[in-house]
């Protein structure tokens, strides 16, 4: 049976879904290694992995070769910190009132170009239930990206970080405008019950609340939840067999979340020359960070081009601060996972400019693409599915035309992909 190409944002897309063929690779890098290996051949039966091999290891079968011997082979990318809200705008008003069937279009077309860019898999952390209805719609065939993991709305305290002060409370509260709203111990462990039951893969809650742009020697934050509610909420979603994420800045709230029960701290934005401490925590514990540098440089990219030079120089140099943790964290074991907290506003289709970020902080090109890939899927659950190139595991694959573990900035072009096998 001839390969089925679809077009997806000006990128092949094919279904391993239900079909057997051998995938010829010319580099392959299965997503745990450090060195891609040459000439492999990878057996695929009905969207799944069977075995890899020596070139020709299974012709034997007489099954179809998808020829990619001029190619740089790896796992689908696992984007794992992002927001599918269709926003597209940093104005206050017009960022939330907006017709919600645009916003769930822009949506929709935020995904498809993630599966452009070769993500066969996301964690959509909060956007206002849209996340979930283009989950279910990629599920059922109605349209096109990557596999969607979704906490649906994300949880805060009044006056927390999904708050938002310049609207009458009673508005944002019953509007659930920016987060869901809770307060105490049973409102907490509620939320977190209804966000299950409508269908949430994960919950995410805020443990502070702050702007990266402070000055990083003085940066102040004011913690969210307290401790009470923080491990009210962890042991809920832990007995219902879900992971807990928390928005995590300041070295309070980044406490907070360790001492709390959380299994993934997003962002984990602090002082870290005058807290080392956290880190230690962190190890300790054994937590996954997801540092999302991108978003503060993104911050400074919009600071400058409204004008305002000192506020962008404030975020730039806080993503080289920030940098200087996530690479003393990694090297202290610490599992770094990719994630960008896109949300459109900054543009679609950068989520791989983390990858630039991490490599310019320290981290070696190999380490930054398992982040990408296999510590990607650890952090979402996925370890047995998807983020490795190994039998058993789902035919999520990239295929590429230039190799990123000599250059990492290649990801960032759509024009490097030669296709997306989605499994």
């Amino acid at each position: 049976m001839p390969f089925e190409f679809e077009t997806v944002k000006n990128t092949k897309v094919v279904s391993s879904k239900g079909r057997d063929f051998i995938l010829r690779a010319g580099k392959l890098f299965d997503g745990k290694g450090k060195t891609a290996v040459k000439d492999r051949d990878i057996l695929i039966r009905g969207g799944r992995i069977a075995e890899t091999g020596k070139r020709g290891a299974f012709d034997a079968l007489g099954l179809e070769v998808m020829d990619c011997s001029g190619s740089f082979v790896m796992p689908g990318l696992i984007e794992a910190h992002l927001h599918l809200s269709g926003m597209h705008t940093q104005e206050k008003y017009s960022r939330y009132f907006e017709n919600k069937d645009v916003r769930l279009i822009r949506a929709l077309n935020h995904a498809e170009e993630l599966l452009a860019h070769g993500f066969t898999t996301v964690r959509e952390l909060g956007a206002k239930g849209r996340g979930i209805g283009i989950r279910e719609g990629i599920a059922k065939g109605l349209c096109h990206g990557p596999r969607i993991l979704t906490s649906i709305e994300f949880l805060s305290p009044s006056g927390g970080h999904g708050d938002w002060p310049i609207f009458p409370y009673d508005f944002v509260k019953e509007t659930s405008m920016r987060s869901v709203l809770v307060d105490g111990v049973d409102e907490c462990v509620k939320a977190v019950r209804l966000l299950l039951r409508e269908g949430a893969d994960f919950v995410k809650i805020v443990t502070a609340t702050g702007g990266f742009g402070q000055v990083y020697e003085t940066m102040k934050f004011r913690p969210c939840f307290n401790m009470a509610e923080i491990t009210a909420m962890s042991n809920e979603a832990h007995e219902q067999g879900k992971k807990i994420a928390s928005h995590v800045v300041g070295h309070v709230g980044a406490m907070n979340a360790i001492n709390g029960g959380i299994d993934t701290l997003e962002h984990c934005f602090f002082n870290f020359d005058q807290h080392p401490e956290v880190l230690d925590a962190i190890v300790k514990k054994g937590l996954t960070v997801v540092p999302t540098m991108s978003i503060i440089k993104w911050f400074g990219e919009y600071e400058e081009q409204t004008g305002r030079p000192d506020a962008a120089a404030r975020f730039y140099r806080n993503v080289q601060m920030h940098g200087k943790f996530v690479k003393a964290a990694w090297e202290a074991g610490v599992p770094i996972a990719c994630g960008t907290d896109e949300n459109g506003m900054h543009g679609t289709g950068r989520c791989p400019e983390e990858y630039v970020s991490l490599v310019e902080a320290g981290l070696p090109e190999y380490a930054v693409l398992q982040g990408a890939t296999s510590v990607a899927a650890a952090t979402l659950g996925l370890e047995n599915e998807t983020g490795s190139i190994e039998a058993g595991k789902v035919a999520d694959i990239l295929v590429l035309n230039k190799n990123p573990l000599d250059d990492i900035s290649v990801l960032r072009f759509k024009e490097s992909v030669d296709c997306v096998i989605q499994g």
